[in-house]
């Protein structure tokens, strides 16, 4: 039997949407059950504030869905990051490139009803729950975009494809966070349910920690 771990020395990471709340149909939709924010206040309380949420969404959406509380968040996946000390990193892109990547995406897929096409800011996701019968249209121009720097990929999820910084992921930005105070030393743990959590099942995986897959499928967790 492995012996039991103390929460109090963890370091807690979550993803957000298909873990701390339901997955909706649409983005926008999602809501955070009032248990959750109890649960989530908890958790931040027993680790000494150790609690960061790892997500795709980004930044100001997450803190949105949880105000008023006001966690250390990697954001677009890792491409903005809050630290504990209320300061932020962003990704550097060339300026104006997903601006225009955006319009290209719009003026291919805008006229599928059903298909949304989002500006992250640090990166372009494409939608398509409504309609998954367009899923291989949407990742085939979701490639052809990302082709076009190579300081992008495509990153699929569920009824989504993402067009990404190819140097970002939840594990680069939970092995940064795990760096600083109050993550420091502590014992990992990291829940997620999509591809995209996988690379942060690694880190955690690498560091000793606890990796955990919410639903089924496939997983390095």
């Amino acid at each position: 039997m492995p012996p039991l771990i103390s929460l109090r020395e963890c370091a807690v990471f979550l993803d957000f949407d298909g873990t701390l709340a339901e997955i909706a149909q649409r983005p926008s939709s999602v809501r955070v059950a009032p248990e959750t924010h109890t649960i989530l206040r908890s958790v931040f309380e027993t680790t000494n504030g150790s609690v960061a949420i790892v997500s795709g969404r980004p930044l100001a959406e997450i803190d949105t869905l949880l105000k008023p509380f006001i966690l250390s968040v990697a954001a677009v996946h890792g491409a903005s990051i809050r630290y504990p000390d209320g300061s932020i990193w962003h990704y550097s892109l060339p300026h104006g490139i997903l601006p225009r990547l955006f319009k290209k995406a719009q003026k291919a897929l805008g006229k599928y009803d059903g298909v949304i096409i989002e500006n992250k800011g640090m990166a372009i996701a494409i939608h398509f729950r409504d309609r998954p019968e367009l899923g291989p249209l949407c990742r085939a121009v979701a490639r052809h975009i990302a082709n076009s720097s190579p300081r992008l990929i495509c990153q699929a999820g569920k009824m989504v494809i993402e067009i990404v910084p190819s140097d970002v992921g939840k594990g680069a930005a939970i092995r940064s966070l795990l760096q600083v105070p109050p993550f420091f030393g502590r014992r990992p743990i990291f829940a997620g349910d999509d591809l995209t959590d996988e690379c942060g099942f690694d880190a955690v995986n690498a560091h000793g920690g606890i990796s955990i897959k919410i639903g089924g499928g496939e997983t390095r967790a």
